[in-house]
């Protein structure tokens, strides 16, 4: 797909103020205060209709899916069993086609596309509980997401890789909550410190070739979602080494290493690569949560779950967030300058 595919997020400006820094000296002030005019000011009436048809087209594919999937789930004593299977199956076939046959250059074509992978998913499940096949959960995300995968890569288009980014993560969360190995524990933060590192590299993908190759994955709020999918589990995982008894060293250098380094290259990117202030954001919600667990552990360790403890706990968050809220504003001057 080229750049100049039609199909592109309706409210990205396209360009930023750390853009416009770089070419100060290479063109007049006069231009450049145009241009950071221009880019301060809120999208036209045109940007805002076009999002809003974007919208309106993605929730009407949602509710169209949603509405075959409760057709057979609402009639599914009276409907027998090849009803049931061949709903969601030519549901999804039809829409496949007729996105075919418009194209994936326009809007219509990539969403029915997308519903036919949504119908997918719902073929599975009616295959499921008809035939009782026994199947874990994670098979039946992990053979959802593998069959809509050459759907997802034809269509390019950012609302749908999204969310079959989540599908996949779902599959590696079933899996590793299925398999009896290494301890409940262990298993959940080693697995979800390889999701993370694998959320982590799709969000350097994305932010290397994702305008160049997804249509609508020209905005900021594509890489923003990658970056709390990618931060937030492992800092949930985190919490729970802070707090387990059990093999805590083992649990909190696989957590603590996984998030540190997440975090020390999002700090990295962020604040020089590419200034972008939600992201530093996610960054000091990961730290500032992962302190005050750790701070509540050692403070009600030390003195009693009373008023002691609970006035020190209240101190230390205050701090916490106050500190970090210091750094957020200074870090907003930096990029706005």
């Amino acid at each position: 797909m080229s750049d100049a595919a039609p199909i592109r997020d309706p409210l990205a400006t396209g360009a930023r103020a750390s853009d416009l820094e770089r070419l100060r000296g290479t063109l007049p002030d006069a231009v450049l205060e145009r241009a950071a005019a221009r880019l301060a000011a809120p999208p036209p009436v045109d940007q805002w209709r076009a999002a809003l048809s974007l919208g309106l087209a993605l929730l009407g594919a949602t509710l169209l899916g949603a509405a075959v999937i409760h057709a057979v789930a609402f009639n599914w004593q009276a409907m027998g069993h090849a009803v049931r299977l061949c709903l969601p199956l030519v549901a999804m076939t039809g829409c496949a086609l007729a996105g075919w046959r418009l194209g994936m250059e326009r809007l219509g074509g990539v969403i029915l596309l997308s519903l036919a992978c949504l119908l997918a998913g719902a073929a599975l499940l009616v295959h499921g509980q008809t035939y009782q096949t026994g199947a874990h959960a994670w098979q039946l995300f992990a053979t959802w997401a593998v069959l809509i995968a050459p759907w997802v890569w034809v269509a390019r288009f950012a609302p749908l890789a999204l969310p079959w980014v989540f599908l996949v993560n779902v599959a590696f969360g079933a899996f590793w909550e299925s398999h009896d190995f290494l301890g409940l524990r262990t298993r959940e933060v080693v697995g979800t410190s390889i999701t993370t590192l694998a959320n982590a590299a799709l969000l350097l993908a994305w932010e290397r070739w994702g305008e160049r190759f997804l249509r609508a994955g020209d905005g900021r709020w594509g890489p923003r979602v990658l970056g709390l999918m990618a931060v937030v589990p492992v800092t949930f995982a985190t919490w729970w080494s802070l707090l387990e008894t059990d093999r805590q060293a083992l649990l909190l250098t696989i957590s603590g290493l996984t998030l540190g380094a997440l975090l020390l290259a999002m700090h990295h990117a962020y604040r020089r690569v590419r200034p972008d202030l939600f992201q530093l954001t996610v960054v000091a919600f990961s730290v500032v949560s992962c302190l005050t667990v750790g701070g509540a552990r050692v403070i009600f360790r030390l003195t009693s779950i009373g008023d002691g403890g609970v006035l020190l706990m209240a101190v230390w968050v205050v701090a916490l967030v106050g500190g970090a809220a210091t750094w957020l504003r200074a870090r907003h001057r930096e990029i706005s300058a």
